[in-house]
């Protein structure tokens, strides 16, 4: 019910905030790096926006950044399983939306930036194997839309009713 959204959006910030101090540590932040990660993003003016609200972008947002906590991990201890973990996380994300995807340059020069040079062949495998595990968790759903619809990417998706653009001022402004 109702209270079950509330409990929703607490989840997901707290999902954020602790995969946000996972990811600095995992990156080898010196301790007060880490309680700085922590305090940025328990402050994080989008973060605490989405999260009084009852939209898509607060989970959308907690497990982007928990993608990027396992990921960071992957990186961290060259691992493939946690790699594609990592993948499954951001698959997951981008069945809530499919902007999920929009993070994955960011996660690719992160992962290029702590391998060194000769690990070139190392980056390219872990980035590859969190994009190819996102891009197989979304591929089902893209493929039935396909049939169904007779698209995977149908124009109506996302677009409010006419009774939601009649009953907000806000949604009516946008559209």
């Amino acid at each position: 019910g109702q209270p079950g959204f509330a409990m929703a959006q607490m989840f997901s910030y707290a999902l954020f905030f602790w995969s946000m101090v996972a990811a600095a540590f995992f990156l080898c932040l010196p301790p007060l790096g880490v309680m700085l990660a922590g305090l940025l993003s328990a402050l994080n003016p989008i973060a605490v926006h989405v999260g009084t609200h009852y939209w898509l972008d607060g989970p959308l947002l907690a497990f982007s950044a928990f993608s990027l906590a396992v990921f960071a991990a992957a990186i961290a201890r060259r691992s493939w399983p946690l790699a594609a973990c990592a993948g499954f996380i951001l698959g997951l994300a981008s069945l809530i939306k499919i902007t999920a995807f929009l993070v994955m340059p960011g996660f690719a020069l992160l992962a290029l930036v702590l391998l060194e040079r000769p690990k070139l062949k190392l980056f390219i495998g872990l980035s590859a194997c969190l994009f190819a595990t996102a891009l197989l968790v979304q591929l089902p759903w893209e493929i039935w839309q396909w049939m169904v619809f007779g698209t995977p990417f149908p124009g109506w998706a996302g677009k409010p009713s006419q009774a939601r653009i009649e009953s907000n001022q806000y949604v009516r402004y946008l559209t």
